[in-house]
């Protein structure tokens, strides 16, 4: 749902066409995200998907989270620190050179 303004001024609310959800994105978006963060990473991806995120943007969420959950498996979301962050960025986007910039904004 969007909210667009009518003549007379006033929002009202359009339905927007879904959009097809590939099987790629359903089936990573059912696996759950390793490691003690995992709880944790489970609710921020109910409430992205509450918020109306399409898959394929959920699913990129889904895919930083489990690497970073991967990367440091014995850290809870209350543990990670500034420079724990950045140093999982610098992997990804300069050892690794594998991260778009749109990507790194979601994380950051």
């Amino acid at each position: 749902m969007t909210a667009i303004e009518d003549l007379s001024g006033g929002l009202r609310a359009e339905e927007l066409p879904m959009l097809p959800v590939s099987g790629f994105h359903t089936t990573t978006l059912a696996r759950p995200i390793p490691g003690a963060m995992g709880a944790d990473a489970t609710v921020c991806m109910a409430v992205l998907e509450m918020q109306g995120l399409q898959p394929g943007s959920r699913y990129e969420y889904h895919r930083e989270l489990t690497r970073l959950a991967t990367m440091f498996p014995d850290l809870a979301v209350p543990e990670f620190t500034r420079a724990i962050v950045e140093r999982y960025l610098v992997q990804r986007t300069v050892v690794d050179q594998r991260m778009s910039a749109s990507s790194r904004r979601k994380i950051t």
